[in-house]
This record gives C-alpha cells, sequence and structure tokens, in this order.
C-alpha cells in the first residue's frame, strides 16, 4: 500500500526525532503496553499489553513489567529486561531527546531478572502507564518505545538516525531522502492477527512525501494512492459523495491548526499584557473556523484544553472576538496609532490562508501585519532562537493535561517553539502531575488554566477534528488516541 506525508522525514531514532510519526512508525517500533481504544462513540480507551504481557502497580510509586518471552529486534537480538531499562534510561538522558516529558515521572529503572523490569517513580502518578505506551501522539511521543541496544552499541550512539531497528513488523528497506521510505515485511515478528494468521499482512508500505494536499488527493483519486495522510478539509465534500473513498472522523481528540505565539523575551509584547490582549481579542475564532473549517472544525478559546479534560472551566474568562476591546486595549498598550508587527509562517498549506487571515482580523485593529513565510525547519529554528517577534503553529490535542502541558507549555518544553515560560505556571502543572487523585488533579488544573489564560502569550484560533482519508480497500486501521497503528492492514482487492 502507498501512505502520503507532507513532512519531510530526517530522524528514525525514536528518542530524538520529530518527524517519524505515525502511523508508518507503528511499523518498526512497539512500546511495553499500547493505548487501545474500547468506545470510539465515548472516547474510551484501557492500557493493554504489548511488549510487556503483564505489570503490576499496586504500589502508587512502582511499576513492575513482566516482557513477553522470545521477542526479537528485527537484527536478530533478544528483548530483555536489561535492553528495557537501557530504552527508557536513554529517553531521560539523551541530551537530544524529543521525550523527557514521558519520563519526567521516573525516579530510576532496575533489573530483576531478565525478564522483569522495575521502574522506581519520584511521585505517584495518574499518566506514567500511559506514557510508556502509543497513546501519546505527536513529537517525542516514540521515544518510550523500544529499540535495539545491541544495534546501537554495534553502530554507535546515532546508528537509529538512518536505520530504525525495532520489535515491529517491517524493516525500512530503502529511504529515498527527501522522496519516500519502503518498509518490507521482515520474517520473525511475534504478534499474530485475530485470524490466528502472522502478522504483517502487508507485504510492504510505501510512504511518499506529497506536500501539496491538493496533489496527494488528487493521486487518491486516480488509484496511485491509497492513504493520503493530509487532505484539505475544503476537499471533504468530494470525499463523501465518492464511492471509493471512506472518510472517517474520531468525535474526541483533534488538531489546534492555529496556535499563535508572542515573543516573551524582545519586542513590543514583552511586559505588555495589553497589546497582548488586543491581539487576542482581534482573532474571530468562530468565523476562522468556519472559513477554514467547512462545516467540521470549531473555535478553540483554550488551546489545548478540551471539554474532556481535567481543568476544563468554562467560566475562566476567554478572549471572545471584540474589536472595540481589541482598539481600546491597542491605545492603553502605548499605541493608539497602531503598530507594525511581522507575522513568521511556516511556508505549507493551509498555513499561508491562515496567516491571511489572521493579518486581516490584526489589520482591522491596528496591528498591520507583514508575513514572512519559511520552510518548516527554518521557521521552527527561529520561534525557537527568539528571532520571531509573531509566529503561529499547530498542534495536537492529547489525552491528559500532564501529557500535553509538559510538552507545549512548559519553560523549555519540546513544543513550545516559542520558549514561553512561566515558573509559578510549572509548578503548578507539577503539582497536578504529582497526584493519582483526579478531582484533586481537576482543581489544580483550573487554577493552572487561569493563569496560562491571563498571561496571554499563547492562543489558538481553531480546532479540526480527527479524520482520515482513504481508498476503501483499505482495512484493519486502528487508532490509539489520535495516532493510528499500521500494523493490522491489509487491502481487499
Amino acid at each position: 500500500m502507498t501512505y502520503s506525508r507532507n513532512s519531510q522525514l530526517d530522524d528514525t531514532d525514536n528518542v530524538t526525532t520529530i518527524t517519524f510519526n505515525a502511523p508508518t512508525v507503528s511499523l518498526v517500533y512497539e512500546h511495553l503496553v499500547t493505548y487501545d481504544l474500547i468506545d470510539e462513540a465515548k472516547g474510551t480507551f484501557t492500557i493493554k499489553p504489548q511488549l510487556a504481557e503483564s505489570w503490576d502497580v499496586t504500589d502508587p510509586k512502582k511499576m513492575v513489567f513482566k516482557l513477553r518471552k522470545g521477542i526479537k529486534f528485527s537484527d536478530g537480538s533478544d528483548l530483555t529486561a536489561e535492553v528495557v531499562k537501557w530504552n527508557l534510561d536513554r529517553v531521560g538522558s539523551h541530551p537530544k531527546s524529543s521525550g523527557k516529558h514521558l519520563v519526567e515521572a521516573v525516579e530510576s529503572i532496575e533489573v530483576v531478572d531478565p525478564t522483569t523490569v522495575r521502574i522506581n517513580l519520584k511521585f505517584p502518578s495518574a499518566t506514567a502507564l500511559m506514557k510508556l505506551s502509543d497513546g501519546v501522539v505527536g513529537s517525542g511521543a516514540y521515544a518510550s518505545a523500544m529499540a535495539s541496544k545491541a544495534f546501537v552499541d554495534a553502530n554507535g550512539p546515532d546508528a537509529l538516525r538512518d536505520k530504525p531497528v525495532g520489535t515491529g513488523p517491517m524493516v525500512l528497506a530503502e529511504w529515498v531522502k527527501g522522496s519516500k521510505e519502503t518498509f518490507k515485511k521482515r520474517d520473525g515478528y511475534w504478534q499474530n492477527g485475530a485470524d490466528g494468521q502472522p502478522l504483517p499482512y502487508l507485504d510492504s508500505v510505501v510512504s511518499r512525501l506529497i506536500m501539496d494536499s491538493a496533489v496527494a488527493f488528487t493521486e487518491l483519486r486516480s488509484g496511485t494512492l491509497t492513504w493520503p495522510g493530509n487532505i484539505n478539509l475544503s476537499d471533504i465534500a468530494a470525499v463523501k459523495s465518492n464511492p471509493n473513498l471512506v472518510y472517517h472522523e474520531l468525535p474526541f481528540g483533534g488538531f489546534v491548526r492555529f496556535i499563535y505565539a508572542m515573543n516573551q523575551y524582545d519586542g513590543p509584547f514583552k511586559d505588555n499584557v495589553k497589546l497582548r490582549k488586543s491581539a487576542n481579542h482581534a482573532i474571530d475564532r468562530e468565523q476562522m473556523a468556519k472559513t477554514m473549517g467547512f462545516g467540521l472544525a470549531k473555535a478553540a478559546y483554550w488551546t489545548y484544553w478540551m471539554p474532556y479534560h481535567l481543568g476544563w472551566d468554562e467560566t475562566i474568562p476567554k478572549y471572545e472576538y471584540n474589536v472595540a476591546k481589541a482598539k481600546q486595549y491597542m491605545t492603553e498598550a502605548g499605541y493608539p496609532n497602531g503598530i507594525d508587527i511581522t507575522l513568521t509562517t511556516i511556508a505549507r498549506d493551509p498555513d499561508r490562508k491562515i496567516s491571511e487571515i489572521a493579518k486581516f482580523m490584526w489589520d482591522a485593529v491596528g496591528i498591520r501585519i507583514t508575513i514572512d513565510s519559511m520552510e518548516r525547519s527554518a521557521g521552527l529554528a527561529r520561534y525557537r532562537a527568539g528571532q520571531a517577534t509573531l509566529g503561529f503553529y499547530g498542534d495536537y490535542v492529547y489525552p491528559d493535561p500532564d501529557i500535553f502541558a509538559p510538552r507545549g507549555m512548559t519553560c523549555n518544553s519540546l513544543n513550545n517553539w516559542f520558549n514561553y515560560c512561566n515558573n509559578q505556571f510549572d509548578a503548578c502543572i507539577a503539582e497536578a502531575s504529582s497526584l493519582s487523585d483526579d478531582k484533586k488533579r481537576h482543581e489544580i488544573y483550573k487554577r493552572c488554566l487561569a493563569m496560562f489564560m491571563e498571561d496571554g502569550y499563547l492562543g489558538s484560533g481553531y480546532l479540526e477534528p480527527t479524520y482520515f482519508v482513504y481508498d476503501k480497500s483499505m482495512k484493519g486501521l486502528v487508532v490509539h488516541f489520535t495516532g493510528t497503528d499500521m500494523r493490522w492492514l491489509w487491502l481487499d482487492k
């Protein structure tokens, strides 16, 4: 089968990559446990065994895993307790680890015997087990998967960057950088399907780089592409009317398409809460969702927080669209005649259109926008270096605040591209993270959310639903929250 992605793959090491993502990563890497969907309509999940056949968490500060016997990596080496310890230690210690947030509650890891691992926690954590699963999505989500220690020992610390070696059903057989990756079935994979037959069912998967969503959609309709990783919402109506295509929307999760951020350390937004409030009130989220969402998207007022998250509280003040208030704040901020700002954006769809809409809204209140569009890696590097005054990006919705806050909202976190940092907010998040009582966590997260909203350095526009579009011949797609798993796919042709 053929799959397409709209961002270039530049690293296949599960611990350091921010570009190797679902669903192709599931062909190579696996976790100790998996985050399985129970009821799609209700959005309920449960933790199930994967490489670990069982676990014990009766002690709130200990997790003891019993490994399956006979599991081998694609290089022929064995999965043992020592290898698991090496993997999880590496997540926390690797200087370029993109998954440090996954093991922030881990104190130490012990090898009890060749098939038993004990993980000691610094504090009780409601999400420590989930973070070792495939339920966490986005950049850094796969760091807690298992890679071959023997392969790294033999080939050097950077060996996995170009050759991923996991326990999954396929291997990366060919990589034409900037073009495509070809994965092929390997011998000796441990798992059978529901029919008792060995997995994987597919012989190979070709993942192609197609930046233009319109091109991907054209290829899907022509039959040269089985599953495009990205289809514009504007094309969904055409998908639904095509008997050869499937539109599959999840009632949970989603992608916050427009997360805008202001420079906290340099420039006019620094220490000027009035100017930040003006910028926040200038965004018409309802209209943006209507224009860009084609009846599918909805306004997002609280950035990462969704109604099913702990801490969700609609009584917390939101930045509703109000031109008069935005202009008033502009005057109070010291800019009665307006201000010229450069908006740094990523040169891709639909970011181009979003930036034009945002410019129109900010221009209307006196924040005169000049758009500087850049290639993704260069743009994000400018964000991270603190060289952009204003910018935006997108990010997924996650199962729990203890996952999305340490990823995109706390100081020095992975997806916190504009380096937003409030030590009081971080302390609030850490307080909730150290508890396992959801009622107590809910009250603390409410306080965290109110603090975040008052700061106003980060805002959001609209939320796209999680949806998949693919050829009707593709069967067996499995969802872990909003991430997807290719291990059970097959083609009915």
